[in-house]
Formats: structure tokens, C-alpha cells, sequence
């Protein structure tokens, strides 16, 4: 449901949808049957979205430092260049260009790791085929 109003646009339905999956989150961290830093990572960045849809910047940059938080402890890179992408866009807005800048640079050094990890892949996929011949 979070996501289908963020897509909307709706930013008081989405901070509402992710609130409640992350008190859920909570409690079962708090059971000890929680282990998913994945899906604690997708509440983080839906919570962020929300709160860029609502213009609560601080809130907003909280939540993406989690999302990066989350993902550098794991050692999970999906999502992380755009947490940067949307950390930078909101130091923009703040005038903050001093940040902005740094987290530009790491968004594109994301994409650009992105970019050599995919290549590497097919070049392993190549030496693969070409072995088996």
C-alpha cells in the first residue's frame, strides 16, 4: 500500500503505510524474529519518500542516512545510489551545496560501480561460455 501512494502522490497515506510496517518492524526485532535488514531498508526509503512528498526535509534526510546506514553494515548496494541521489537533491533544496556536492559524487561513483559490476558479470558469463566450448 506504501508504494502505491507514493506513486500517487499521496504523502500523508504513504507516511501512514510505512509508519505502521515499521512499528511491525520494530516489534518483531524486539520478538527476536526479525532479521531482515532488507526490508527494514525498503521501509526506510519509502519513509523517506513520504517525507520528501510532505517537504519535511530533516525527516526525509533521516531516513535515507538509514537507508545508506543500512546497506553499507550488509555490504548491499541496491538502492544505495539512489539514497545518495535523493540525500544530495535535499541538500540542493537547503542551499547546503557544500553537501549536495559530496553526495553527487557518491551517487555518480555509485552508478559507475554499478556500471563495472555489471560489466564484470558479463565478461564472467563470456569466459563461462567460452570454457564450456
Amino acid at each position: 500500500m506504501g508504494k502505491r501512494t507514493l506513486k500517487e502522490k499521496n504523502g500523508e497515506a504513504a507516511l501512514s503505510a510505512f509508519q505502521k510496517a515499521m512499528q511491525a518492524i520494530k516489534e518483531a526485532k524486539q520478538a527476536g524474529s526479525f532479521n531482515n535488514f532488507m526490508a527494514e531498508r525498503k521501509c526506510h526509503r519509502g519513509l523517506g519518500a513520504a517525507q520528501l512528498l510532505l517537504g519535511n526535509y530533516p525527516a526525509a534526510l533521516q531516513h535515507l542516512e538509514k537507508v545508506v546506514e543500512i546497506s553499507l553494515a550488509n555490504n548491499e548496494n541496491t538502492g544505495l545510489g539512489d539514497a545518495y541521489g535523493a540525500i544530495a537533491d535535499i541538500y540542493t533544496e537547503a542551499n547546503d551545496f557544500e553537501n549536495a556536492a559530496i553526495y553527487y559524487d557518491k551517487y555518480i561513483e555509485s552508478i559507475n560501480d554499478d556500471i563495472q559490476t555489471s560489466e564484470d558479470i558479463e565478461l564472467d558469463e563470456e569466459a563461462k561460455l567460452v570454457a564450456e566450448t
